[in-house]
């Protein structure tokens, strides 16, 4: 996924793997990011299986093997919540 600087992307996806949820962000890095991202994913609940976090030239791409309950994300009114929770989360790092 290709952005403009400072764009911010959260996409969730239930069809890449048979057990867990991924969600896959792309960002423009900056102090704190990682932490406000797993702090707000703990908060609502949803499990931490596994990680992936790279940045290049200034831009993070990180992706969540997640779980809800032991379960994928299945629901899409919590997909949703999900995705406007991050979403606001990391505008808050930009005030």
């Amino acid at each position: 996924v290709r952005l403009p600087r400072g764009e911010t992307s959260v996409r969730i996806s239930n069809n890449e793997s048979d057990f867990y949820s991924i969600i896959d962000i792309v960002s423009t890095d900056r102090p704190g990011f990682l932490f406000q991202v797993t702090r707000t994913l703990a908060d609502a609940g949803i499990d931490i299986v596994m990680s992936r976090a790279s940045t290049r030239a200034h831009r993070v791409r990180d992706s969540f093997y997640v779980t809800d309950g032991g379960e994928k994300l299945l629901d899409e009114s919590r997909l949703q919540e999900i995705r406007e929770q991050l979403l606001g989360s990391i505008r808050a790092l930009e005030a």
